[in-house]
């Protein structure tokens, strides 16, 4: 009867442990999950792609800064698109002045010539 007793105790025992593992991988993996899905975001962003979201980023800490790092790539996107307009508009300005204008870099290079700065100094 005693040997029945410590075998249900041993299976119990290895139930309980299997089952303890088990939970263990589960809750690593919630975890890691979102906590992977922000590393690719990072690196996506600091590769230049600044579609990537974090997708579900639920209620917890994790979720809060993935939704903050969301927020971050929503940002850096409308600030780009708005710099790339901005741009656009300083060169049409810059190509429609009359007078000639042109521009050094640093090291005292022509970097930039408008139209009428190029007809004046016949540069192609």
């Amino acid at each position: 009867m005693q040997r029945l007793y410590y075998a249900l105790f041993a299976l119990i025992a290895l139930v309980v442990v299997f089952a303890a593992v088990w939970a263990g991988f589960f809750v690593a993996r919630q975890v890691t999950r979102p906590i992977q899905q922000l590393a690719r975001g990072t690196d996506a962003l600091a590769g230049g792609d600044l579609s990537f979201r974090v997708r579900d980023p639920g209620d917890d800490e994790v979720g809060r800064l993935a939704a903050s790092f969301n927020h971050m790539a929503d940002e850096i996107e409308r600030h780009r698109r708005d710099l790339v307009a901005r741009r656009r508009y300083i060169e049409t300005l810059f190509e429609a002045v009359p007078a000639g204008v042109l521009s050094l870099d640093g090291a005292g290079r022509i970097s930039t010539v408008n139209r009428a700065a190029r007809d004046v100094l016949r540069l192609t």
